[in-house]
């Protein structure tokens, strides 16, 4: 994706459902907040919260779109594609 400046690689690992629960996920939203980050980047909608647990993830993906920051995948499948809000 051109024209875009990585500002933090952040891993955490898989496990809990609950984004909030992941210590890295707890990284992204301060990065919203301070206008930081523009636009998260996540291989595929699972990285987010996995299929069971869809609504913790649309609510993280509402919560980043309310605050002007996109959702992207990586993975090729869905890489043109945003996140929805759910």
């Amino acid at each position: 994706m051109r024209g875009l400046r990585i500002a933090e690689v952040i891993r955490g690992p898989y496990g809990e459902p609950d984004p909030l629960r992941r210590t890295g996920w707890g990284r992204i939203r301060p990065l919203a907040e301070a206008g930081t980050a523009a636009t998260v980047i996540v291989r595929w909608p699972a990285a987010i919260a996995p299929d069971s647990a869809a609504d913790l993830r649309h609510r993280e993906v509402r919560w980043l779109q309310d605050r002007g920051v996109q959702v992207c995948y990586s993975w090729a499948p869905l890489a043109r594609q945003r996140a929805s809000r759910g």
